[in-house]
């Protein structure tokens, strides 16, 4: 459906949590030209804390933060391999959703 949309000339934004054992799912789509890959990278705490704001005393909240432990200790290993695969990594603890914008597009038309 991606590359419908895609070739109809949509911007088309696949957003999912990091599993490098489904990164091979998204190969197909990933390696066209014009693709961007990008992964949004706050620190862990920050990931823990916007959790929070978002979740409240939702009972999924603690669901979630074992989620982001995991994810976190799966991508510490996988950083320079993302890298070399091409993958922009963006640190955005420290940005708000205008300035992450920003870097994205200026980082992904570089």
């Amino acid at each position: 459906m991606a590359f419908q949309y895609q070739k109809a000339g949509f911007a088309v934004v696949m957003d999912d949590f990091f599993d490098p054992h489904q990164l091979s799912e998204y190969r197909a789509f990933a390696d066209q030209p014009g693709i961007h890959k990008v992964l949004l990278l706050p620190e862990q705490e920050t990931a823990h804390a916007r959790n929070l704001k978002r979740s409240g005393d939702d009972p999924a909240r603690e669901y979630i933060d074992i989620g982001i432990r995991s994810v976190y200790a799966q991508l510490n290993a996988s950083m320079e391999s993302l890298r070399a695969a091409g993958w922009i990594l963006i640190d955005t603890t420290h940005l708000s959703i205008e300035e992450t914008v920003r870097e994205i597009l200026s980082r992904s038309s570089a």
